[in-house]
């Protein structure tokens, strides 16, 4: 008998490519299945999600979603999560670890890298910095009247407009930005960034549009808003979560900010991103966050710019206590926002204590705050003020006055350890509060070393701050990415 036909070589053949594409399928399905596992296990439930439709932005809500292991995170609404296609996708520290890892200084805290659109630096339909010497946040009245002109045409590169105004009160968002262009963890290719910077520089145009009434310049300044917002909307790293990765300084007050320049209308694609802002705590001043994403994006308060003395060392300091500031300012009604400093400097202090003071009032700064024991924080028209950061740079112990004044400053420093407080809303418990202080020669000396000890905290010249508000964004969306130590005994760690 004949041995069995083999199969013709066709369907050898077809029988080979099934088996080869059964066995292809099964693998891909068992990968998506272990992709699908990695990917949810991390999200937490969420709700109110914002999405796009072809009408405008919307509120849709979303099913539930595995629960995300709790970890503490930094700023307004914690623990950003999952919510469409174009949201963060929030991983363990095993997911998101990198190459940049291993820090330039081993000082900063910020180990995920981030891109700057470098693009506004140079690009004049930006940020024009010539245009922006006309405005009102410029150090212009260094310059005599007759040479403003000639100066402002020489201001024409980020880089001269920040050595003009570095020493500028509100100037926090130029330092943020030159930290973002030296910081170790900047990356120059969008693709590989974790966090991406906007160097957004719009306290020009705000103060602008509060503080002057002139319909051109209203013009101008809003028109100038619209473009940087329609690059963002254009952007193709913005688009892919929303800008949900994205953080932006904006170092001027939204105090009187008119309903027809609110930012959010203005901006609405740079207002949904997370905001490094100027914020008081006295309900006033607005949280510049685009409303429809007040509980999913993260403001956190920018601080003054301070314009420091020469430290004088302890045991050569002469007075007790100064306060540098004026003592009245009669328009707009504010001279009643001053009477605590009135009562400070001139009822409380020279009638009631022994203590001595080379200025409590108007004067010279320098070098008078720096050789004063303590300094006092009072309030005047805002609770807030760059005296509070020309003090501590200064090498003296600041005095809080208002329990407000603390909540206007970001949540992450200790001020026990480098501050003290006296309730300038009771006479008596005032007086107490100072005789407590300025009795104890030991304590102030021990506050005042741990005070020089951290003074990069609150130097826009360093580039510390800058690494701690990006340190709080990169615990906010990859809380894996932690850090459990930092050479500053006065920073709070989340």
């Amino acid at each position: 008998s004949l041995p069995p036909r083999s199969p013709p070589r066709s369907a050898h053949m077809l029988l080979r490519r099934f088996l080869a594409v059964l066995l292809s399928f099964s693998f891909m399905s068992f990968a998506i299945s272990i992709y699908t596992i990695e990917s949810t296990h991390h999200y937490k439930d969420e709700s109110d999600a914002i999405i796009y439709t072809s009408n405008g932005l919307s509120v849709h809500s979303l099913e539930t979603k595995a629960s995300m292991s709790s970890a503490s995170t930094a700023g307004t609404g914690m623990g950003e999560t999952k919510k469409s296609d174009n949201s963060v996708s929030h991983t363990s520290s095993s997911s998101t670890s990198i190459a940049h890892s291993t820090h330039v200084d081993q000082h900063l805290l910020l180990n995920v890298p981030f891109y700057v659109y470098e693009e506004f630096l140079h690009n004049e339909n930006l940020l024009n910095f010539t245009d922006m010497t006309y405005g009102t946040i410029i150090n212009m009245e260094k310059v005599a009247e007759d040479k403003r002109d000639e100066v402002r045409k020489t201001l024409d590169t980020f880089d001269k407009y920040l050595e003009f105004n570095k020493y500028h009160k509100h100037s926090g968002d130029l330092h943020f930005i030159r930290s973002a262009l030296e910081h170790p963890m900047r990356v120059k290719d969008p693709s590989k960034a974790k966090l991406f910077v906007v160097p957004s520089l719009l306290s020009t145009d705000i103060s602008d549009l509060l503080y002057i009434s002139d319909e051109q310049l209203e013009i101008k300044r809003s028109s100038h808003i619209k473009r940087m917002d329609e690059f963002l909307m254009k952007s193709p790293w913005f688009k892919r979560h929303n800008g949900e990765d994205h953080i932006a300084p904006i170092a001027h007050n939204s105090f009187g900010m008119r309903k027809r320049f609110f930012l959010p209308n203005l901006a609405p694609h740079l207002t949904r991103c997370n905001l490094v802002q100027y914020h008081e705590s006295d309900g006033i001043h607005k949280n510049y966050i685009h409303p429809y994403y007040q509980n999913k994006r993260a403001m956190y308060k920018i601080f003054y710019n301070a314009s420091p003395c020469n430290i004088t060392a302890f045991e050569e300091k002469d007075q007790d206590f100064c306060f540098i500031g004026a003592l009245t300012r009669f328009k707009h009604g504010q001279n009643k926002l001053f009477q605590s400093r009135r009562d400070i400097c001139q009822n409380w202090m020279p009638k009631y204590t022994n203590y001595t003071s080379a200025v409590c009032g108007k004067g010279a700064m320098c070098p008078t705050l720096s050789q004063a024991l303590v300094g006092f924080h009072a309030i005047g028209d805002t609770t807030s003020a760059s005296r509070l950061f020309d003090t501590i740079l200064s090498g003296t112990v600041p005095i809080f006055t208002r329990k407000l004044q603390y909540e206007g400053q970001p949540q992450w420093y200790d001020w026990s350890k480098i501050s003290y407080f006296a309730d300038a809303d009771n006479k008596t418990q005032f007086l107490e509060d100072i005789e407590k202080i300025l009795s104890n020669k030991t304590d102030i000396k021990i506050k005042t070393r741990n005070l020089l000890e951290n003074t990069d905290l609150f130097n826009w010249r360093t580039n510390v701050p800058f690494d701690i508000y990006m340190y709080h964004l990169q615990l906010r969306l990859y809380p894996g990415n932690r850090v459990d130590k930092s050479k500053y005994s006065a920073l709070i760690l989340p």
